[in-house]
């Protein structure tokens, strides 16, 4: 198998497409939620999207998977409620999550903070009680907080002194300062733009990112040009052709980030830090911060086709190892193997830039029997704390 291995793989000369996700009609309810804790409104109004047989409100849920669907928790921006960002919502229902919106504290932001804790133990009851509507419907060991300007600053407030939430994504946020922001510990997105009036993105976004030095996995943001205005990139208010745009483009960098790090495709990280997001032509810039470096594949991996191995860390040296199959976990110093060590070797090797990626090109032969040959592939790149670590490992499987 080894020698196979090395001549596909030798043969490695860019192409690349995302898998397809199949959309679902999004239905909603309008549910109010007994809050369990101390804090905050007795109660909970929430706008609840999901994945439905058709489109609109109370149509019948699509059987949820066994462990229940991811979940996002949103928090709205001042004056306003959850309910005014549907396009956010059903565009997160039609693939594959139940969102959450609050709808309380349109005036308060300390009350918002309240209910938004409370909402994830509220969400657990629900989730676990028989014969609840939710019973079984969110999986709540993947659950994340998102929130636009106000409410994305309170994302950071409420992860924080996080009840459980397992990522944040933030949408032209305002700053809740250092001694708040430095204390989150999970995985960190932020999206604005330079044509952002309300909240000038190098007082709010910029130091957001810069100060949040505490996150795990990878922290990022996205930043657009002057197209990029404060309520478009949440997809609050889409009113012309730009907002159109920026919208599309913006809820695939949330999507692809919730992907990674609630579903835990690792290729979706091509929308939100890769080349997909590198050539986005309203892009102004991207800064990234790695934790714990990833690897993945982008393109079809059938005969005759080319898919690009990409790995995302700190810049410096990428090392890329490739093996018939998967083994371990074998403790090593830089943490766990999961090559199969009889048949492993280093099948590349390149840099990650200032970028934090990088990418190498696999061209597959247009030779029908090597459909069905499977390839893992483990990387190891830079952790922002400058020692190497070990990727998760990703499998490559030849298709016609």
């Amino acid at each position: 198998m080894r020698p196979l291995l090395r001549n596909l793989i030798a043969s490695a000369l860019t192409l690349g497409a995302s898998c397809d996700v199949i959309a679902q009609s999004p239905g909603y309810y309008n549910l109010t939620l007994p809050n369990p804790t101390s804090q905050g409104s007795s109660s909970l109004p929430v706008r609840i999207y999901y994945p439905a047989t058709s489109a609109g409100q109370n149509t019948p849920m699509l059987t949820p998977p066994a462990a229940g669907y991811p979940t996002v928790v949103f928090l709205h921006g001042l004056f306003q409620v959850g309910s005014a960002y549907s396009r956010l919502g059903k565009h997160l229902a039609r693939n594959g999550y139940v969102v959450v919106m609050n709808e309380t504290g349109p005036l308060s932001p300390t009350l918002q903070v309240d209910d938004g804790k409370a909402l994830y133990h509220a969400l657990t009851l629900a989730n676990g009680q028989s014969a609840n509507l939710l019973e079984g419907v969110m999986d709540m060991n993947n659950v994340g907080l998102c929130g636009h300007s106000v409410g994305a600053g309170n994302t950071v407030t409420i992860l924080a002194s996080n009840p459980g939430f397992k990522a944040g994504f933030c949408f032209a946020p305002i700053y809740p300062g250092a001694s708040t922001t430095n204390q989150v510990t999970v995985p960190l997105g932020i999206v604005q733009g330079t044509g952002d009036l309300v909240l000038i993105w190098s007082l709010t976004g910029l130091p957001m990112f810069e100060e949040a030095t505490n996150f795990s996995g990878l922290k990022t943001l996205y930043l657009f040009g002057f197209s990029g205005g404060h309520n478009n990139v949440p997809g609050l208010y889409v009113i012309t052709s730009s907002d159109t745009t920026v919208w599309q483009r913006s809820r695939r960098v949330m999507t692809g980030f919730f992907d990674r790090y609630l579903k835990g495709d690792v290729a979706q990280l091509d929308e939100v830090i890769g080349t997909t997001a590198l050539a986005e032509p309203l892009l102004s810039s991207i800064y990234v911060e790695v934790e714990a470096p990833d690897v993945w594949l982008q393109g079809a991996p059938s005969i005759g086709q080319t898919v690009q191995v990409q790995t995302s860390s700190e810049p410096g040296a990428v090392i890329y190892g490739a093996a018939a199959g998967g083994a371990g976990p074998i403790a090593t110093p830089f943490g766990d193997l999961l090559l199969d060590p009889a048949t492993m070797f280093v099948a590349f090797t390149a840099t990650a830039t200032s970028e934090r990626f990088s990418s190498v090109p696999l061209s597959i032969p247009n030779d029908p029997q090597l459909i069905g040959t499977q390839i893992e592939f483990q990387s190891l790149g830079l952790s922002n704390n400058g020692s190497y670590r070990l990727t998760m490992a990703t499998t490559l499987v030849v298709t016609n």
